[in-house]
């Protein structure tokens, strides 16, 4: 059967203009130049799949599924179409379903960095963390450059409460990017949790020069000078994390807890009347609350002692 070699090309440059618009994040103009091509030939998988990403862009989920099974049933060899179907099943968390598109999208290419990377996230979120480090180890087995996979490794370590490995993770990833401020702060958390709480303050501190605005370091931070009994400059982290966030719970909930390690116990009461806004359901926050209500004693903490690490 012959073709109309200038109705091809029409098609192409109409594709063409998509993906540029596309790239340059205009998903609305793609959409446009996609639906010209599709007009043109409705039975081009490429075409449909890149429709589904830019209406995945635009967070219009269910039109994008849509589309990903349009491009499946026309070519059930084609790979973009059932990767992009598993993104936008993630996107909607359903995560059992994503993972068997992620490992069709294997199966037609099995050395994509993308697909293990992302099934990597969702073996995360389902708590699968043996799984979801096998992923992430093939990711960096293909890239070991990939900075945003070296810190979901170390994230899962933690997880795991394999703090040594965690450790060994971030140091590798810091050769890589040694000024990077959330593996400093990763790093930092995960010496917290190690009792190394000197070195802990050096990584949390250089994170802070780089980058003052991550809640998590101050609120780690925090937590360390907590633990050497610095109360007074443990206090001045958690206005921080606070400042950062207004409706932090734990926030709330240290800056309590060190109050009361002050004796500072009606500032404290506010804080846990707080955490108790926020969240209704805090066992901790109910048992401070109800002692330093019934208690005169300025030394409640010690009574009920419950400092969360993280």
């Amino acid at each position: 059967m012959f073709k109309n070699p200038f109705k091809t090309n029409k098609i192409e440059n109409w594709y063409e203009k998509g993906l540029i618009s596309a790239n340059k994040r205009e998903y609305y103009e793609a959409i446009k130049y996609f639906d010209k091509a599709l007009e043109m030939d409705s039975n081009r998988a490429d075409i449909l799949s890149s429709k589904a990403l830019a209406l995945y862009a635009l967070e219009k989920y269910e039109k994008a599924l849509n589309y990903c099974n349009k491009a499946i049933k026309i070519d059930t060899n084609y790979y973009n179409a059932w990767y992009f179907k598993a993104l936008v099943l993630n996107r909607l968390k359903r995560y059992e379903e994503a993972l068997k598109y992620f490992d069709k999208a294997l199966e037609l290419e099995v050395q994509d960095e993308a697909v293990w990377r992302n099934k990597g996230n969702t073996l995360k979120e389902l708590k699968m963390f043996d799984e979801a480090l096998k992923c992430y180890n093939k990711v960096l087995e293909l890239n070991n450059k990939d900075f945003y996979t070296w810190n979901n490794k170390c994230i899962v370590l933690i997880l795991l409460e394999q703090f040594d490995e965690a450790l060994k993770c971030y140091n590798k990833a810091l050769k890589l990017n040694p000024n990077n401020a959330y593996f400093l702060n990763g790093k930092g958390f995960v010496l917290f949790n190690l009792e190394f709480y000197d070195e802990a303050l050096k990584c949390l501190d250089e994170a802070l020069k780089l980058d003052p605005d991550i809640l998590e370091t101050w609120g780690t931070k925090g937590n360390v000078l907590n633990q050497l009994k610095y109360y007074e400059e443990a206090l001045k982290c958690y206005n921080k994390v606070l400042e950062l966030d207004p409706n932090d719970v734990n926030g709330w909930y240290k800056k309590g807890y060190t109050l009361m390690k002050l004796g500072k116990n009606q500032e404290a009461l506010k804080c846990f009347n707080k955490v108790l806004e926020l969240n209704h359901d805090d066992e901790d926050a109910k048992k401070y609350k109800e002692e330093l209500l019934s208690s005169k004693d300025e030394n409640v903490v010690s009574k009920h002692s419950n400092f969360r690490m993280q």
